[in-house]
């Protein structure tokens, strides 16, 4: 079979199994890993099987993301973002938009804390 027409029923098949409201992911892989065995043989899908996933996961986007949600979760339940706002309320409260500036600054500073 020609590598077109394992592309054609690899396309087939992903429909069909996206018909059977299998989750878009799973097809993907299982048509994927099933064209990849058929044309490169066990050996070939098997060491692909091992290696890609880990370096899709390697990337540095995917390690920054949870660690600014967990700098945020340790700021908000440890009190520090309410105090830096209240304080910051208190000296710029009187001043036209002081809740927007304490906002304001308030923010730039959580933003300056995370960076070091």
């Amino acid at each position: 079979m020609s590598v077109e027409l394992v592309g054609i029923l690899g396309i087939v098949a992903m429909l069909v199994l996206m018909a059977l409201r299998m989750p878009i992911g799973i097809c993907l892989a299982i048509v994927g890993f099933l064209g990849v065995m058929y044309i490169g043989g066990q050996g070939v899908a098997f060491s692909i099987l091992g290696v890609i996933p880990f370096h899709k996961t390697l990337t540095y986007i995917l390690a920054t993301i949870p660690t600014f949600v967990l700098m945020g979760e340790i700021v908000y339940y440890s009190g520090i973002s309410g105090e830096l706002f209240r304080s910051l309320q208190k000296w710029l409260g009187h001043l036209r938009g002081g809740v927007s500036n304490g906002h304001y600054w308030c923010m730039r500073l959580l933003c300056c804390c995370q960076w070091f």
